[in-house]
């Protein structure tokens, strides 16, 4: 969750910063914009993915030495299904969220208003967290099953899930191709805002606008 945050966030204020100083406008000149949107996404994502890998190996380091401060730590087992779906989850979610931020950085007036309306957009990662005892309760209940099918809280209520209960391979799977198709998507989307927001510099872009770009 928090490695999702940073990258995304991250992502939203360099777009913002490119548009600010003009930098993008040089880039726009030998690329298009979905290649230059792409190329962040990824870069930002690589970035953020080695930032996880570290915290693993840390874990791997640390916790041979605390497993004789920990009653029946020897019995822990972690499921390499639910490990391999961790990682899934939060590559999907990262390129979800990163793609709207970039979009959102796009059409900002500057970082300073990009960075207050991106707090807002990671709201609904969090919401799974603060209603985990509703899930706790009940992880294959109604509510449940419909925050992981929303896309942008699916990354951490589907993660919850497969730690508290046991959700089928099918619905794990069809949570995370419905998060890929809606990020494929939405990069169309971002692209086409991307380009528009980076075209009317100096000028505050409105719904209207940015319709207007997608068309």
């Amino acid at each position: 969750l928090f490695a999702i945050i940073m990258g995304a966030s991250s992502l939203v204020q360099a777009v913002a910063e490119e548009k600010e100083n003009r930098m993008v406008e040089v880039l726009m000149t030998s690329a298009k914009p979905l290649s230059i949107m792409m190329g962040k996404v990824v870069a930002v994502g690589a970035a953020v993915l080695f930032q996880v890998v570290m915290w693993v190996a840390a874990f791997i380091i640390i916790v041979p030495r605390i497993f004789d401060v920990i009653p029946n730590a020897p019995s822990l087992f972690l499921d390499p299904w639910i490990f391999a779906m961790v990682i899934a989850f939060f590559l999907a979610g990262y390129f979800l969220n990163a793609v709207v931020m970039a979009g959102l950085g796009a059409v900002a007036p500057g970082v300073k208003e990009a960075n207050q309306v991106a707090g807002f957009l990671v709201i609904p990662l969090i919401v799974p967290l603060y209603t985990m005892p509703l899930m706790f309760s009940n992880p294959d209940g109604a509510y449940a099953r419909v925050i992981s099918f929303i896309p942008f809280t699916a990354p951490t209520a589907m993660i919850v899930r497969l730690g508290i209960g046991e959700p089928s391979p099918l619905e794990v799977l069809a949570s995370l191709a419905m998060m890929v198709a809606v990020g494929i998507g939405l990069l169309w989307v971002s692209a086409r805002v991307f380009r528009a927001g980076m075209l009317m510099y100096g000028q505050r872009v409105s719904w209207r606008r940015v319709m207007a770009s997608l068309k």
